[in-house]
């Protein structure tokens, strides 16, 4: 009888999946349910929730299997394959700024995701001097165990209130 272990795939920082196995080689038409095995295979991997993106074996061992009419003796592995798992960026703005002339920076970004990745991100900025609405945009690109993913929020740059001073003028009259 052969037990080959099930492939596999979980998704980084998720609970490894229940591993299992297929048993065949049966003689005469049996199946596992017409035949007199009894038990099952034990079947493990070395990939834990915390571990990176990658392939890792599963192997399969005899464990309890008990049979009469057969013996165990082909285990053959499978693979557990772990997957990216998303990552989130949030980029956050005030409503409205006001006019001043130069560049407008005031939103932040960072990135979120399971596993510990939290980390702050560079913003690009489009129409953030004038008055108007203007946009920032953040994005993260990726890496080993997270997919990439972005953001974008407006604000709006507000006019500016103008000062008009008026200085007093004296003089003689001269006509002009």
């Amino acid at each position: 009888i052969t037990i080959t272990a099930y492939d596999k795939i979980a998704v980084y920082a998720s609970p490894i999946p229940t591993l299992s196995a297929t048993i065949s080689g049966f003689e005469d038409g049996e199946s596992l349910a017409t035949s007199d095995i009894t038990g099952s295979p034990d079947c493990t991997t070395t990939a834990t929730a915390s571990s990176p993106v990658e392939d890792y074996p599963i192997t399969c061992t005899v464990g309890t299997l008990e049979s009469e009419d057969y013996t165990f003796e082909t285990l053959t592995p499978g693979t557990l394959t772990i997957t990216q798992t998303s990552s989130v960026v949030n980029v956050d703005c005030p409503a409205s700024v006001t006019y001043n002339g130069s560049a407008q920076t005031p939103c932040t970004a960072s990135v979120t995701g399971v596993g510990g990745l939290n980390q702050s991100l560079g913003i690009n900025y489009t129409n953030n001097i004038n008055a108007g609405i203007a946009q920032s945009r953040a994005s993260y690109a990726g890496y080993t165990n997270h997919t990439g993913s972005s953001d974008s929020q407006d604000f709006e740059i507000a006019k500016a209130d103008a000062t008009c001073t008026i200085n007093g003028y004296s003089g003689v009259y001269d006509a002009t």
